[in-house]
């Protein structure tokens, strides 16, 4: 065979591998948005429809008949699993349907890459309204969402409710409210409409709110009435707390399914969970959870255990079967609390560390050792370390934030400085 036939023979078969693999890549492609198409209609339990796709962004329809009948219009991305803004456009939609023209604005933002909006409602909506008529009105359109399979599906939460801006008239700033409906008892309108209305109370009152009363609405609660209407509350969470610990205990199966915010698993496989059952005010309740090895069997070690202190759970930490620790910090995680048991967990009582003071730049003495990270035993002794949490206000000549070391010599009842590391 002479060199110019094989060149020729060597070509020809290279371009038909060529052919094939564009023919197998255009395959592959042709393919994605079927496989993305299938993987929403899972996610989402619905059909859906493609009707775009550019730079990654999918976007699809679907049909919806909450509160009417229509077609809501979404995007979808699987970059790093499926995730859609399906909630946020029927939540749209709802709103758009519920409220009249000049009662509330959006303002377009972005969550996980995708377009979001969020919810701004004007206080009062209408002339003359007063504020329980407002959370009354706010209360049927969270009834129409939770209507919708965007937020309830098969009877259990799908999506939390989405905050929303309030904004008073002739008000200084924009107040923003956040319902978590996945705590005890779980959604209902009377809960939320009760929440928006200590909510609001409590932010006009401070007087983060409105500067001057609107016509028909109740002022603000001040002086004796606040207090008594804080005593009151109390005593109504308090109830509900016994409420909450009967109903947790006559359902411990549910809360074995529910992811824990803290978790110490033991050398014999048990493991202490702390489980978020309610939610007020931007604060988590926890119960403690016992859960015998294997996972399917679950006892109630304490239904408070943070007694009627809320907050976000950090960690847990037992020294033996009866000296145990568990700490919880607050919006933001700028301080936190810990709390010890010696009983097991069956009580807690909150304890305290020294406040260490250092100069700030200004040379002002300032405490900045707020938020407990761990506990670990070593000879004998307890030590705790306690950072700066996120403030972080104090830092050496260095540029760097230290953290405090307490040692305790009473198993965790008493504590004092044993130095500071970086």
């Amino acid at each position: 065979m002479d060199r110019k036939k094989f060149i020729k023979i060597l070509l020809a078969v290279n371009a038909v591998l060529l052919c094939g693999i564009f023919i197998l890549i255009a395959g592959v492609f042709r393919d994605i948005p079927e496989n993305v198409t299938e993987s929403v209609e899972h996610v989402l339990d619905r059909d859906v429809e493609l009707t775009d796709r550019e730079n990654g962004l999918y976007t699809y329809q679907t049909a919806v008949s909450v509160p009417i009948e229509g077609t809501i219009s979404f995007q979808a991305r699987d970059d790093e699993g499926i995730r859609t803004n399906y909630a946020q456009q029927a939540f749209r939609y709802i709103a758009d349907a519920y409220f009249q023209e000049g009662e509330i604005s959006w303002e377009e933002t972005e969550a996980w890459g995708l377009p979001a909006w969020r919810l701004a409602v004007n206080y009062p909506v209408q002339e003359g309204q007063s504020m329980m008529d407002f959370c009354g009105y706010m209360g049927e359109f969270a009834e129409l969402c939770m209507k919708s399979d965007a937020f309830m599906r098969n009877g259990h939460m799908v999506n939390p409710f989405p905050a929303v801006s309030i904004q008073p008239v002739n008000g200084r700033r924009v107040l923003e409210f956040s319902y978590n409906s996945y705590g005890y008892p779980g959604y209902t309108q009377e809960d939320f409409e009760q929440e928006l209305y200590i909510f609001l109370n409590a932010s006009l009152a401070d007087g983060s709110g409105e500067e001057t009363g609107v016509q028909g609405q109740e002022a603000p609660l001040s002086g004796g009435q606040a207090e008594e209407a804080a005593s009151g509350m109390e005593g109504e969470h308090s109830d509900r707390q016994e409420e909450r610990g009967s109903y947790v205990g006559e359902n411990l199966d549910r809360y074995l399914g529910m992811e824990a915010d803290a978790v110490l698993k033991l050398e014999n496989g048990r493991e202490y969970r702390l489980i978020a059952t309610d939610y007020t005010m931007g604060s988590n309740y926890y119960i403690l959870l016992g859960v015998e090895a294997g996972g399917t069997d679950c006892f109630l070690f304490n239904p408070d255990p943070f007694n009627q202190g809320g907050g976000q759970a950090e960690w847990i930490w037992f020294l033996d079967d009866t000296t145990g620790f568990i700490c919880k910090s607050g919006r933001g995680r700028e301080t936190g609390q810990l709390y010890r048991t010696e009983d097991g967990g069956e009580s807690f009582e909150n304890v305290s560390w020294p406040e260490i003071e250092r100069p700030l730049e200004d040379g002002s003495p300032y405490a900045p050792y707020k938020l407990p990270e761990a506990i670990y035993e070593e000879d004998g002794k307890l030590y705790l370390i306690v950072n700066q949490g996120s403030m972080k206000s104090f830092h050496n000549q260095e540029g760097i934030y230290p953290r405090a070391v307490f040692v305790s010599e009473d198993q965790g009842e008493s504590w004092e400085l044993a130095e500071e590391i970086e």
